[in-house]
């Protein structure tokens, strides 16, 4: 799942352990990064079922690109952030390094 792919990505590529749940990465201590200031590395957050409730997670890539595991099951993959159905579900970003 979503986080899960974060926990290992950040766990073996930078030795940084992140929380195991997507909610609990974005109410962590971390610095908080504004859309405009998005870098490589950062953690994008998404509220995908409207309750307002951080539900979804990636990891932004540059050129308004993040990859993320969709759901359980699905293949990762490569999505933008210009996409109506992300801009309409972000949340939130931080910065774990």
């Amino acid at each position: 799942d979503c986080s899960g792919l974060l926990v290992y990505l950040f766990k073996t590529q930078a030795g940084i352990v992140l929380p195991r749940t997507s909610l609990a990465m974005a109410s962590s201590a971390a610095a908080t990064v504004r859309r405009d200031e998005l870098a490589p590395g950062d953690v994008v957050f998404f509220n995908r079922n409207g309750r307002g409730r951080v539900d979804h997670a990636g990891l932004y890539i540059g050129r308004g690109q993040f990859i993320h595991s969709p759901r359980p099951g699905k293949h990762i993959r490569i999505d933008s952030l210009e996409n109506h159905y992300w801009t309409r579900s972000y949340s939130a970003a931080k910065r774990f390094h």
